[in-house]
Order: structure tokens, then sequence, then C-alpha cells
């Protein structure tokens, strides 16, 4: 499918590299401008920076390259450096990373600046990510992008918005998205990188139906009925009539899942981390507090499908399944809903084959619940009646408010959560589940008594 988009790309072949390193830096001095503008205006006054401190720096070539960054804009604030000798630094520097072939050195600076940020003003830790962000487009080529370092050095043509006047400041945003995938990005994973981005107004155009749970109740809901792995070749999803959403390729990683999501204004990457039930999305500062991500929520709907839903086999080598229904495990199949078709990436396939290949790992724990207080036929014993009694202190209650309510020839079962402990699922799950487990075994459950306990 073709899809529109308002983007109108830059004629990039016919781009030298003069004009690329010049437009880049252009871009940056109106970028940091507008920054710089904005810092004076909040703070009401030019802010003077300290001393960097952050180790060695004559060891580590990427902390070494952040102190330059971290120089240049204090010199630049002193008026001691002109915005035109602080570009012909930066064109220097693009041009020996490019002379060398040192690109694993971005994802490095990046990394290092991500762990020394907590000892940076905000307004230094912006310009210096804005300084890694024009190093990383003068390392770049005009028809192509570094988009990956895990297992090797990977590029992608990249369409790029045009503009008006010329100049385009929006390319630093565009960098940020690669920089942020560069460590995560190899051969398997490069498909998942878009190669037309979705222009930041045209965010709120975008519409499509996704669902209003929450990550991690989705992702906890396919840990316990996985059925089967992500095919490692990646997974290729199709939607219809499914407002402006039309594809979505992902593949596992290790941990993550890693979804283009193709709209018809472009596409975006989401990734999930499975672990942690923590993502990144690209509306991510667009969300009000509260407000969920209809990108993340697409995509976990879409893992969870992949390693729950049951294979049904057609001779086309299809499964199509139509969300019509709020609750997991789809509707019947309706030609008036959304659809969405799951098409094997291996297209040879037969009635004996999974399209998926089977969870074949060691079987899954129960799925830890919360059990109320109940009465149970059986007669207390003493050191039972003992243990309500500190159950009552413990509370607050007044001595005997459970005890008196027992009846004859019952005991009390104190609220808790199942399997006792929930030991299973602390040794193998997911660190985002082991986390909701401490904290609520860890919580003391006082319930609501009602006037008689057998009521």
């Amino acid at each position: 499918m073709e899809f529109q988009s308002n983007f109108h790309a830059w004629d990039v072949k016919s781009m030298n590299r003069e004009y690329w390193d010049a437009h880049v830096l252009a871009a940056s001095r109106i970028f940091e401008g507008t920054l710089r503008s904005y810092h004076l205006n909040t703070l009401g006054h030019d802010q003077g920076y300290p001393p960097l401190r952050i180790g060695d720096v004559t060891r580590n070539k990427s902390l070494s390259i952040l102190a330059e960054f971290y120089e240049w804009e204090c010199k630049l604030a002193r008026g001691d450096l002109s915005e035109v000798r602080k570009s012909l630094l930066f064109a220097s520097l693009g041009r020996e990373v490019r002379n060398t072939r040192q690109y694993p050195l971005i994802g490095s600076i990046y990394k290092e600046l991500k762990r020394i940020r907590p000892n940076l003003a905000s307004s230094m830790n912006d310009f210096m990510l804005s300084g890694i962000r024009t190093l990383f487009l003068l390392a770049c080529e005009p028809n192509r992008f570094l988009v990956g370092l895990k297992g090797g050095v990977h590029w992608k043509k990249v369409n790029i918005a045009s503009h008006p006047d010329g100049t385009n400041p929006a390319i630093l945003n565009l960098a940020s998205h690669y920089l942020g995938m560069l460590e995560r990005v190899g051969k398997r994973e490069l498909e998942t990188v878009p190669e037309s981005l979705v222009h930041p107004d045209d965010f709120s155009r975008i519409h499509f139906k996704a669902t209003q749970l929450p990550l991690d109740k989705i992702l906890e809901d396919a840990y316990f009925r996985q059925r089967y792995f992500v095919p490692p070749e990646g997974a290729d999803v199709r939607f219809r009539r499914f407002g402006d959403l039309a594809r979505i390729f992902a593949v596992q990683s290790g941990d993550e899942f890693i979804a283009k999501v193709s709209t018809s204004y472009g596409d975006e990457t989401v990734l999930i981390d499975l672990q942690e039930a923590s993502y990144v999305s690209p509306d991510i500062k667009l969300l009000k507090p509260g407000e969920k991500s209809p990108w993340v929520g697409i995509v976990a709907e879409t893992y969870h499908d992949l390693v729950t839903a049951e294979e049904i086999y057609s001779t086309r080598s299809r499964r199509r399944v139509s969300l019509d229904s709020n609750s997991y495990g789809f509707g019947d199949w309706d030609l008036n809903n959304p659809q969405v078709i799951y098409i094997p990436r291996k297209r040879k396939i037969t009635l004996i084959e999974d399209p998926r290949p089977r969870y074949d790992g060691p079987p899954r724990p129960i799925k830890p619940h919360r059990v109320t207080n109940h009465l149970r036929d059986t007669n207390m014993t003493l050191r039972h009646r003992d243990e309500i009694y500190d159950i009552e202190r413990e509370w607050g209650l007044a001595e005997g408010e459970i005890v008196d309510n027992i009846p004859a020839g019952k005991t009390w079962v104190r609220p808790h959560f199942s399997p006792s402990g929930s030991e299973a699922v602390l040794k193998v799950g997911p660190i985002f589940l082991k986390r909701r487990i401490l904290t609520q075994t860890g919580i003391r459950l006082r319930p609501s008594f009602p006037k008689s306990l057998d009521d």
C-alpha cells in the first residue's frame, strides 16, 4: 500500500557533502539559538556554568569530546567564541569521524551523556545533546543515515522533509530518533527502522483504535498465557479499516519488543521492555499526566496476540482476526469490523507446520492472585485462635472482633496472595511482575468485615 504524507522529501541524490554539512550546521545554529532564547527567558538571566566534573577525560575519547562541547558552550556564553567558529569546530570533528570511520564513537558519546546527565544543568544538557545530534548528522551521508551499531555499522536511506526557506531545524529532532536506537539496531532489527518519520505537527491528526488496558496488564497476561515465540525473522502485521494505522513490523530482541508502526502520515518506532513493562514511543512527550499512549497499546496487543493466540491455518498462510472485542481472544470474523492480518515471513507453510515457533520453555507458574478472607469448614485450633488474636492486634482491631464472629465448626483464613509467597514467579518472572508481587505481598491486607463472617 502506498501512503500519502505531508512530507516532501529532499532530492538528496543531488546534495553534495559541502551542501549537506552547511545545512546541518545552519540548522544547528537556528535550533540552539531558539534553545538559548528559551533558557534565557526562563531563567531571566545568563546562566554561568561551573567547571565540568565527569572524571578523567584523557583516557576516554567520548568524555573528552563531551568536555569539548561543554567548553565551547561556556566560551560562547562568555563571548569568547563565535557561532561561526563553533560551526567550524563541529565540521572538523565530523570530518574526523568520517575519515577514521569511528562511527561507534557517536553511540558511546550519547551513552556517556546519559550517564553524566545528573551532573549537568538542564540547559547545558540540552546544548550538549544538540551537539551530539549535530555530530551525528555530520557523520551521516546526505542520502543515508547511520541507524545501528549492534554487531557492526548499519546504514539506511531516510526521507527528509524539505523546508520552504531551505533550512530545516527539525532534522535535529530526526537525529534524536536514530541516536536513541543505535545500540539496539543490528541486522535483525534493521527493518524496524523507519525511512519516513511522522512530522511532529502530524501526531494530532493520527487516529486508530487502541486498547485502554495498562501495559503491565497486557504483558502479564501474555506472560502467563504464552504459547508461541515471536518468529525470529520478525512478524508482519497488516491492518484494515483501522483508522490511520496500516502496518506493524516487529521483532523481539532479547527482552525488548521493537516495532515499526506505519501510518498514513509516516512511520515511527515503538520499543517495549518486556522485563520492566516500560516503553519508548514517539508521543511520550505529548501525553498528559495519566494519559495512555495509543502507539504503545496497539504494539503491546500485537505482541500479546503473537505469543498467545491459537493459529488458524489457511491456504494463503494468513491468520485473520477481527478486533471487535475489548477482552483477550478476538471476536468472530466480520468484514465490517477492523481487521488484523498476520502474515508469516516464511511463505512455504504446510498444515503440519507452525508459522510461529511454539513456546517450549519451562511451564509457567500459577498466576498470582488475591484471595480474600473467608471461612473454612474445619474446627479452629488453639494455635490458630492465638494467631488470629495477633492479627487483630496487628490491624488495630478490638480483641475478639474477628474471633467472636467465627461460627462453631469453622475457622478463618486471612487475605493473602496465592501461590503462597509467589516464589515460583519471583524466580523466573519478568522484573515488573516481581516488583508488583513484592509490593502487594508486603502490604498487610486489612479487610472490611461484615456483621457476621458467614453472611
